[in-house]
């Protein structure tokens, strides 16, 4: 490993309180040769303080991946990958969309993997992860074994790492269009479309209670992130209004907004 990279007293203190990222001014050497490198990180005095993922052109320019000082090879990501997919394996089936990787919610900065109906999509964020997206999309694709995999490469904030914005197939089938279910209602997805495909995940059990606020409290909205209606009812309704995520969705029938309300709250009637 070359020589960590030393860090500010203020940083060390904020390290050692639970965060995890150090700012680009905090570094005292910083190494544009190590950029999307795994670097080591030291305190004032010398002291070890662990390694993460380094960024030259960040603001963040280092996001902590672990305090060990052994080096990090794949059985290391195997093993984050593993750890995410324990705490989640009641949500993946071949009809369900979730969140498999939150990034730093799951101590692997820079990396988001999404499951959708037994395709994975993944978005690397950071040069850290760029650098190794071979390496992390197999070990998804040997631990989860989907249909097909996506790279969705194409945040905005990349642009603040110094890197370009893309999205291509990696592996398996080709086919963007897959059908999930939530809450008992079956939705329309394209891979490659849309803001993170439309489906905001995180957002999924707000979804499902609004469609089950029960008679009489139906929400003066029912529309998705993305224009996306979910069934009134929710898993008690008894039908099923569906919709769609993605760019799709946006542009499916060319209604207005107002439409939209008037078309959902007319089928809501009937289930409240």
């Amino acid at each position: 490993m070359p020589k960590p990279l030393t860090i500010s007293a203020a940083a060390q203190k904020r390290l050692r309180s639970g965060h995890l990222w150090v700012f680009r001014d905090e570094i005292q050497n910083p190494k544009p040769e190590l950029d999307g490198m795994i670097a080591g990180i030291e305190g004032p005095a010398g002291e070890f303080l662990g390694q993460g993922f380094y960024s030259h052109s960040s603001k963040i320019g280092l996001r902590l991946l672990t305090e060990s000082p052994e080096a990090l090879g794949r059985e290391f990501f195997v093993q984050k990958i593993r750890h995410a997919r324990q705490k989640r394996g009641d949500k993946i089936s071949p009809e369900s969309a979730a969140r498999l990787i939150n990034a730093e919610g799951d101590g692997f900065p820079g990396l988001v993997a999404d499951w959708y109906a037994g395709h994975l999509v993944i978005q690397c964020l950071v040069p850290g992860t760029d650098r190794l997206g071979e390496m992390l999309a197999d070990i998804l694709w040997e631990e989860f074994q989907p249909a097909g995999l996506w790279f969705r490469n194409d945040a905005s904030g990349r642009a603040l790492e110094g890197l370009a914005e893309e999205k291509f197939f990696w592996k398996g089938n080709d086919d963007p269009r897959v059908t999930v279910r939530e809450g008992g209602v079956s939705f329309a997805v394209h891979l490659m479309e849309g803001h993170k495909t439309g489906a905001y995940l995180d957002q999924a059990e707000n979804r499902v209670r609004a469609g089950g606020t029960g008679p009489g409290k139906m929400p003066g909205r029912l529309h998705f992130p993305g224009r996306v209606r979910p069934a009134p009812g929710g898993q008690g309704g008894r039908g099923d209004c569906g919709g769609q995520f993605g760019a799709g969705a946006r542009n499916s029938g060319k209604k207005s907004r107002a439409e939209r309300d008037q078309e959902c709250q007319g089928r809501a009637r009937k289930y409240f």
